[in-house]
């Protein structure tokens, strides 16, 4: 079952976590090789990171150049952000925002989509926002990828009693998403051109 508005808004309050320099630091560059990948497409402009927590992939996004801005849904933890890097963050239903169409060169979201009770509207609200010609930077887990496909196997083979099934994230994640499926849900009912679809540069572990 989904979770109910208020459990997420609990979920979120506590959600960013305090990181050892090692781990902030392997954070940083696996975010960076993801704007590499956009600087494939655009290099500057006004951008949007939804999702954007502790405000590091702001920093990235301000050290590449864009006039940046973020959302995210814990207004205690926006408030904190804000006052951290002098970044306008947003709050609030992300398709109730009080921003006009066509603001953005670049809307972001990395590990967002998967989060979100309602991702049509947020994807409709994103598609919205974004100049024509502008760029949808997303990023989601890969629910087809070989690790993903390994453990699921091993799940219905009764291999993973005590885990079975926790690699879906089912604490946080209300939905999962294959590369070729997005891809197509994205042209069909979003209008958008497909530019790259590539694995993550950096993965946590395994493939």
């Amino acid at each position: 079952p989904q979770h109910s508005d208020r459990s997420l808004q609990q979920l979120y309050s506590g959600y960013i976590k305090p990181e050892t320099p090692e781990d902030l630091a392997w954070r940083r560059g696996q975010k960076a090789l993801h704007f590499d990948a956009l600087a494939r497409f655009i290099t500057s402009g006004k951008c949007l990171c939804v999702g954007c927590g502790d405000g590091l992939e702001l920093t990235l996004a301000r050290e590449r150049g864009f006039e940046v801005e973020g959302y995210d849904v814990d207004p205690a933890t926006t408030r904190r952000v804000m006052q951290a890097t002098g970044v306008r963050i947003h709050t609030g239903a992300f398709a109730a925002l009080d921003i006009p169409d066509n603001a953005y060169d670049a809307v972001y979201m990395d590990q967002a989509l998967e989060h979100t009770k309602h991702p049509r509207d947020d994807l409709l609200t994103a598609r919205a926002l974004l100049k024509p010609g502008g760029i949808l930077y997303l990023g989601v887990p890969n629910l087809a990828s070989i690790r993903c496909t390994l453990k699921t196997a091993a799940g219905k083979l009764g291999l993973l009693r005590r885990t079975r099934g926790k690699h879906y994230g089912t604490r946080h994640h209300h939905f999962y998403y294959a590369p070729g499926q997005l891809a197509g849900l994205l042209r069909r009912f979003y209008d958008l051109d497909i530019l790259l679809v590539a694995g993550d540069p950096s993965p946590a572990s395994g493939y």
